[in-house]
């Protein structure tokens, strides 16, 4: 009987055991990362008496709990995907916010706002109210564009301070793990069943796996280990930390608590990375490379123009050189924003006066010269001087009276040497180089004087065989007094110093043939009572570089000689065109030379056989080594990207100062249409598009990597609701379920109690019986 009462005591124990595990899961049924417990019910082990082995009832052998080790590795992989992509949707949606430009207050409505300015400029180039509102939309856009650098730099500075937080909470988690471990282990030891403990481990390493990429290791004892990048995080009770460094440049290094670097796969922490560290600085990159090339394209075009004020008298450079022993180095390795150029930069000296211009052309080698150099080259121009002051700023000061700037325009007075119709006698070679020989001998007789002889020895020329012109003219110079040999555009020209009709020239060889060699004439030639002036108008209609050549192609006078002409060559002596200067020429009518450039004559004579001419210089860029733009010289904006892109101060406080012309005559707007030409140019520097396309590539751009960031998470949700899914299945509580095994207990529970009743009474008849 002892035995009946002890079978159905453990049956009523176990059935009683088995509905509070029943009970535990409907009271978790809701409880998030719970996982649902299952009696396992096990015969004892039967005793055996002589009678025979009889069994001693039922207990509960294990409690389990219910859990796939292998989707719940699979959930922490897609958690650290969720928990990335949703980092990276949430930073990208705050930065495609601030691409957005739905009231044109962005900077892509504020460069149509500019170049909408630049065009109303071009209708009134003198009107100060329009000058005013195109500089005025040069600022708003130069704030634009640093407004945005701010709010660019701002969301990566976001990222960068969640970083912090985000590793503070992940070594948090750390330490949670590491105590949960150490709490297991010793519940284990004591006999307790400690799933509780492990389903509030398992969340917490949900949790983390969003945060960062884990591997979740099962140790003895019902231990966890969570590496990161293959470094230990939390090893049994003991917690270790990551550790982030914020560096200067704006990137981020993380290590692990031995100082080890770790690369980051997965989570917010990849997220944050991806945005601080790779999208950010892209894009700000994009947004710098526009701002720049448009400082750089605007900044080139400007310099190079006439201020509406007219020629500068005074200018200096805005670029200082911080370091006082840069000055010293070469162009090439200064810390300029902008690279200078090998190449030419043209000076126009004006007298304010007269209206005549010099040209004068300074070669720039950045591998060779220095800012002093620079200076030095400027300072030998007549009328201007220039210095470098203790900051290394390039100052350049005209003498009284006359102007200068660095435009393309035209030398409207070309014949500043007296080279067609001069007043002087004068003969001119069309050759660039001559073959010469040694101890050749020309005799020049000037003004009907004695002829006074020049000999050409080999020591004066470092080729005497080639000869160049410049050589050739000192060593007339050296023998001969009453004329003056130089060089005009290249070509040898030998002038009387005397002027009128009573001057003259006249060539004869005494050794060998050197007139011939020279290309000169033998021919007497006399200068002229009145000599011809030469006027140039306009522009060419497609830029070029290059000179060109006006040189009579017959003797007479013009517009009295039937016939007469002058050819217009190129350098290589090609026939351009014939201009008619003869009996049917009105001295001082325009005549086209090239499309959009003209030329007039006064009445006077002009000689073939003398070599009369006048070269004329076309610049397309004024400035081919960018050293205007580079020192700041004359530019509109001050600056070199997004952030620091601004108007210059010298253009704020005096509109007059905007360039808007090329050519310092009045109403001429041509610089202005030269800007106006940026909106639809494709430039190198962006790849062939115009600024506004590149800008709009950007914000298109920013707005594909939102939307992709938005699908992306959407996706990765969708694949974590799959796998919560199936992990609700088999792991969490069906309320249904629960309800058949507590009824299925109730039953045991009820049976259990009247077989102990049944023996009971049994027992009670055996012992009345007794």
């Amino acid at each position: 009987m002892v035995l009946s009462h002890t079978i159905g005591l453990r049956a009523l124990l176990s059935a009683q055991r088995s509905m509070d595990i029943i009970g535990q899961n409907v009271a978790n049924a809701a409880t998030e990362g719970y996982s649902r417990r299952v009696s396992v019910l096990s015969p004892t082990d039967p005793i055996s008496l002589s009678s025979g082995s009889f069994g001693t009832g039922v207990t509960i052998g294990d409690v389990r709990r219910v859990h796939d080790g292998l989707l719940e590795s699979r959930i922490r992989v897609q958690r650290q995907a969720v928990g990335q992509a949703a980092t990276e949707r949430e930073l990208l949606t705050f930065l495609d916010g601030y691409f957005t430009d739905i009231d044109g207050s962005g900077v892509s409505g504020r460069l149509s706002d500019f170049f909408g300015a630049v065009s109303g400029a071009t209708a009134g180039p003198g009107d100060s109210t329009l000058q005013g509102e195109l500089i005025q939309a040069g600022v708003s856009l130069s704030l634009g564009f640093r407004q945005m650098s701010t709010q660019i730099s701002s969301v990566a500075e976001d990222a960068r301070s969640t970083l912090s937080s985000t590793v503070d909470q992940i070594n948090a988690y750390a330490k949670e793990i590491a105590s949960l471990n150490g709490k297991i282990t010793a519940s284990a030891a004591s006999g307790a069943e400690p799933s509780g403990l492990f389903d509030t481990r398992e969340r917490l390493v949900q949790e983390l796996s969003e945060l960062v990429d884990v591997q979740a290791l099962e140790r003895g004892q019902g231990t966890t280990d969570i590496l990161v990048d293959g470094h230990l995080l939390v090893g049994g009770s003991r917690a270790g930390e990551l550790s982030l460094k914020l560096l200067t440049d704006g990137s981020a290094e993380l290590s692990s608590e031995t100082g080890v670097p770790m690369e980051i796969r997965g989570g917010k922490l990849r997220g944050l990375l991806n945005v601080a560290q790779e999208v950010i600085p892209s894009h700000l990159q994009q947004l710098d490379e526009v701002a720049r090339t448009m400082i750089l394209e605007v900044n080139r075009i400007h310099s190079t123009g006439v201020p509406g004020n007219g020629p500068f008298e005074t200018l200096t450079s805005n670029r200082r050189i911080d370091d006082p022993t840069d000055i010293n180095r070469v162009l090439s390795d200064l810390p300029l924003d902008f690279a200078v150029q090998s190449g030419t930069l043209v000076v126009n000296v004006v007298d304010q006066t007269s209206g005549n211009l010099v040209q004068h052309q300074v070669a720039i080698d950045p591998a060779a010269m220095r800012l002093s150099d620079v200076a030095a080259a400027l300072n030998d121009l007549e009328n201007l001087s220039a210095s470098l002051d203790s900051t290394g700023r390039l100052r350049i000061l005209a003498d009284s009276g006359y102007g200068f700037d660095f435009s393309s325009r035209l030398d409207t007075n070309p014949d500043d040497d007296g080279t067609l119709g001069s007043a002087s006698g004068t003969l001119s070679s069309s050759l660039t180089t001559f073959a010469l020989s040694d101890g050749n001998q020309l005799s020049i007789e000037v003004d009907g004087q004695p002829a006074q002889t020049v000999t050409f020895q080999a020591a004066d020329f470092a080729d005497i065989s080639e000869a160049t012109a410049a050589e050739v003219a000192a060593a007339i110079n050296a023998s001969v007094t009453g004329a003056t040999a130089l060089v005009s555009k290249g070509r040898l020209v030998i002038q009387s110093d005397s002027t009128g009709s009573s001057s003259s020239l006249q060539l004869s060889d005494v050794s060998g043939t050197p007139s011939s060699a020279l290309g000169l004439s033998t021919s007497p030639v006399t200068g002229n009572d009145q000599p011809v002036t030469v006027e140039l108008k306009g522009e060419p209609a497609d830029p070029m570089t290059g000179r060109l050549f006006i040189q009579a192609s017959g003797d007479g006078t013009i517009g009295v000689t039937p016939g007469l002409t002058m050819e217009v060559r190129d350098e290589g002596g090609s026939l351009l065109g014939v201009l008619e200067v003869g009996d049917g020429y009105t001295p001082g009518e325009d005549l086209e030379v090239i499309p959009g450039v003209t030329v007039s004559f006064s009445a006077g004579n002009v000689s073939a056989s003398g070599g009369d001419f006048i070269g004329v210089d076309l610049f397309e860029d004024s400035d081919t080594s960018d050293i205007l733009v580079a020192l700041e010289i004359a530019t509109f904006f001050h600056g070199s990207d997004a952030s620091t892109i601004e108007v210059a101060d010298r253009i704020v406080q005096d509109p007059g100062a905007l360039a808007g012309s090329r050519t310092g005559t009045v109403g001429d707007g041509s610089n202005l249409f030269a800007l106006l030409d940026l909106q639809e140019s494709g430039l190198t520097e962006l790849g062939d598009r115009t600024i506004l396309e590149a800008y709009a590539d950007i914000v298109s751009g920013v707005g594909l990597e939102a939307q992709g960031a938005e699908s992306r998470e959407e996706v990765e949700n969708l694949l974590l609701e799959s796998l919560d899914a199936r992990r609700a299945e088999i792991s969490g509580v069906n309320l249904d379920e629960e309800m058949l095994k507590l009824l299925e207990m109730e039953q045991l529970h009820s049976a259990v109690t009247r077989y102990l009743q049944v023996v009971t009474e049994n027992t009670d008849q055996l012992l009345s019986i007794v």
